[in-house]
């Protein structure tokens, strides 16, 4: 390391980095610790570095840093005892640091410092540091849920301590006891625990210890005993207790409340545990931690919420069921409202500028749905530590996601306005009550909700709840038989046949719903889907009343993959768009358009034709975008990213379209090809737990105002044809999108075969009306199959109360 300039001026630099904090100046406050770090370490000026350290715990004890500036924080303070030699201190924040990690489920991240700590023990500390370094290992192992791993861990461990006669820690006691609870071992987690209850223990790991002995006596059905234990920790909780562990001690509760028949008492905890997990959310500034928060507790919520009573009050389940729906389509949505409602004429043109950048920046790595959620490295450990001798900044490369400068232009325009945090826009409460206000003017709410082991769907109104259960095995079995038919391992007729039987029992289960629906002058049914279960669709169609009600524009029906209400509709329609790039995946059909438009021609409709590069930002410049094409599956692909970004294919790279669709004023979005609903739920490495839609579909509705019609399957060519017509004809009449959409449903099941020859022969040019007429086989009432009738979806956000 290079000796550093002698006139560096450290009380200077000091006295700016208090200044910062008094502020409340968060960005500044870091840009100043790192200097004055970096230049203490140069100029081995422990004392004024060590009195920087404490400013800093200071600054995150009062809470002047967001949850998610924690990283560089660490990263600050590790530099600056890196260069001070104090290895046991450097070891403790890389822990520190992958313990944060693990919170996120980003366990990638979690590993790596983990590895770079084993590496730093094994050439700088002593055997203690490097068994703290393998107890975190072990302990994340579990937490993840890789058991076999952790159990050789904790051999080796165990072996170690033998080795140098070495007492075993009551840590290592606790992950080994943590261990046997995960593999349903109640007794032996049991005594291990036991340790852990000693008075004498620190109050925090008494409180995992009986919250754990409490999940094994309720598993052994020692009810009492369990309870006991829970109000022992109860007693310990004080403000300093963390907010995971005041979540874990609601989640195990309700499920004692549960065993117990207690339902009221579970869902009050579960609410807590909610309204809790929504406060941790709000303190990631960063969409794949806020994912990860939401994947950590997801599964055990659903599976609570599953055994509370079928039915009561839908304020008991509606908090419950909207933290269940929420995804980082969600977040995104609420971070483009908040951009939206901001005075920006009252705030300076270079922050508004720093805003939009990193805004953009997040956008091109693949917000909302960021491809990499599970980054192997976050950007504070990217590179090495190399402090500039001028500057005293740490230089290291631009990071790939731009989260601290997005990050830190919030803060900076929360504090100019005084105003609230976009990410803290969208907690349960919240999406609760604007999902109440619509429904109190819509109907009633199809909450689909899905895990391993349970299949449901919630019928909500704006009093009352039912949930009606499915059987499961028939669900998964359908699901993998969907996957087995988009890849082409089961023929169309076979999942056809499989889908008409589920569908007739479904449509069996929700036909005394439905019908009792119908009586009270259902307005809407809206559905929120657990990765678009599309026979609910097909099922709800079927059924004869709402059907009736569709067809007189009494009744909408759509699909809400994003929990997010708009503000806005789609009258007045003045443009429609058209496409023809060569080897697009949205090349259009010239002849379908061409009837589209026909229906469409009123005068306030004009066509714009588009060609070559220019068609990528022009398609999403008009009211209208009709699609019609061969499609194919897309989570056939199981990449995100579709193909690598190529100027003579615009079309074809996901993310840059995401940033694109943002900024659309399309309001109505008809994807006419098959498998145009699709969605990838994936990862490079697992399924999502959380309910992510990505896909073009969902895609579409990120400008907050767009209606899209997408398939759930392939289209049959006749079909396809007539539905847009239906659609199209209902527009033109002064419909909106949505009733369109009904109407078009509801003519296309009940449409016998002379209606069909008739539609066929409106087509144009009459050489086409022909050929089609020609190739058209079917008897009675040929597109009555729910593989017909319920494969048009119309998805959207939730509507507002202005909607018409």
């Amino acid at each position: 390391m290079k000796r550093s300039n002698s006139k560096v001026n450290l009380p200077a630099m000091l006295a700016e980095l208090r200044k910062a904090r008094e502020t409340q100046q968060s960005s500044q406050f870091l840009t100043a610790l790192d200097r004055i770090l970096n230049a203490s370490a140069l100029s081995k000026s422990w004392d004024v570095g060590d009195k920087a350290v404490q400013e800093s715990h200071e600054a995150w004890e009062s809470g002047l840093l967001a949850n998610d500036d924690l990283f560089l924080l660490i990263r600050h303070v590790s530099n600056y005892y890196l260069a001070a030699s104090n290895h046991e201190a450097v070891i403790s924040l890389y822990l520190q640091a992958a313990d944060r990690f693990a919170d996120f489920e980003a366990f990638q991240s979690a590993y790596r410092i983990l590895s770079d700590a084993e590496e730093y023990a094994n050439e700088h500390c002593g055997i203690h540091d490097n068994l703290r370094v393998k107890d975190r290992f072990a302990e994340i192992c579990i937490t993840e849920g890789d058991l076999n791993y952790a159990a050789k861990v904790i051999r080796s461990l165990k072996k170690l301590r033998r080795r140098f006669q070495l007492e075993t820690p009551i840590g290592l006691e606790i992950n080994y006891g943590n261990l046997q609870l995960r593999k349903t071992h109640y007794g032996p987690a049991l005594k291990s625990f036991k340790r852990g209850l000693d008075p004498k223990q620190p109050s925090d790991l008494r409180l995992v210890c009986l919250m754990n002995s409490s999940i094994c006596l309720r598993e052994l059905e020692k009810y009492a005993q369990a309870e006991k234990y829970l109000g022992h920790a109860r007693a310990l909780i004080d403000e300093s207790t963390d907010s995971s562990h005041l979540i874990e001690l609601d989640l195990v509760e309700a499920k004692t409340c549960v065993a117990m028949a207690k339902f009221t008492k579970a869902a009050e905890c579960l609410h807590n545990a909610v309204g809790l997990i929504d406060r941790l959310i709000a303190s990631a500034g960063r969409l794949h931690y806020r994912r990860g928060i939401r994947q950590r507790y997801r599964t055990r919520v659903a599976h609570i919420l599953q055994e509370l009573p079928r039915s009561g009050n839908t304020e008991t389940v509606l908090p419950i069921i909207a933290f269940l729906k929420g995804n980082s389509s969600s977040d995104w949505l609420a971070l483009l409202d908040w951009r939206a409602s901001l005075a920006w004429s009252d705030i300076p043109t270079e922050l508004k500028e720093r805003f939009e950048n990193a805004l953009a920046g997040v956008a091109a790595a693949g917000a909302p749905v960021l491809y990499g959620y599970r980054e192997k490295y976050d950007e504070p450990w990217a590179t090495g530590w190399t402090p500039d001798e001028e500057t005293f900044s740490s230089v290291s490369f631009a990071p790939v996601i731009p989260w601290a400068d997005l990050n830190t232009a919030i803060i900076d325009i929360c504090t100019l306005t005084v105003c609230h945090s976009p990410w803290a826009a969208a907690l349960s409460s919240n999406r609760s009550t604007e999902l109440l206000q619509a429904m109190g003017q819509t109907g009633r709410i199809f909450a689909q909700t899905f895990t391993t082991s349970v299949a449901s769907i919630y019928l909500i109104s704006s009093s009352e709840y039912e949930r009606i259960e499915l059987p499961t095995k028939e669900v998964s079995e359908l699901s993998v038989r969907f996957t087995m038919h988009k890849a082409g391992m089961e023929s169309s007729q076979e999942f056809r046949d499989r889908l008409g039987a589920f569908t007739d029992k479904l449509g069996g289960l929700l036909a005394t719903p439905l019908d009792k629906a119908c009586q009270i002058g259902l307005g809407s049914i809206i559905i929120l889907p657990e990765l678009i279960f599309y026979p609910v669709s097909a099922a709800i169609t079927a059924h004869k009343q709402v059907r009736s009600l569709m067809l007189e524009g009494h009744l909408t029906v759509r699909i809400c993959p994003i929990l997010h209400v708009t503000q806005h509709v789609d009258k007045g329609l003045n443009t429609v768009s058209a496409c023809d790039v060569e080897g697009d995946i949205l090349k259009l059909n010239h002849a379908e358009l061409s009837n589209v438009l026909r229906i469409l021609a009123p005068a306030n409709v004009v066509r714009d034709t588009l060609s070559g590069r220019d068609a990528t930002k022009s398609l999403f410049e008009s009211d209208v975008l009709h699609v019609a094409a061969h499609g194919t599956p897309i989570s056939n692909l199981r990449d995100a990213f579709f193909s690598p970004e190529n100027s003579d294919q615009p079309l074809s790279n996901f993310y840059g379209l995401q940033w694109i669709a943002t900024k659309s004023r399309s309001k109505i979005v008809f994807l006419n090809s098959c498998f145009s609903a699709d969605t990838i739920n994936w990862n490079v490495m697992q399924g999502f737990k959380t309910n992510e839609q990505i896909g073009l579909s969902s895609m579409f509705l990120l400008n907050r105002k767009a209606n899209v019609i997408a398939t759930a399957w392939g289209t049959f060519d006749s079909a396809a044809y007539i539905f847009a017509q239906l659609f199209y004809e209902a527009v033109a009449n002064g419909a909106v999108a949505a009733i369109a959409f009904a109407k078009a449903c509801a003519s296309l099941h009940d449409m016998d075969v002379e209606n069909v020859h008739a539609n066929l022969a409106t087509v144009r040019p009459a050489g086409l009306a022909q050929e089609k007429q020609a190739i058209f086989r079917g008897l009675g009432n040929p597109f009555s199959h729910p593989y017909v009738a319920g494969n048009y979806l119309l998805l959207s956000l939730l509507p507002s109360a202005n909607e018409a």
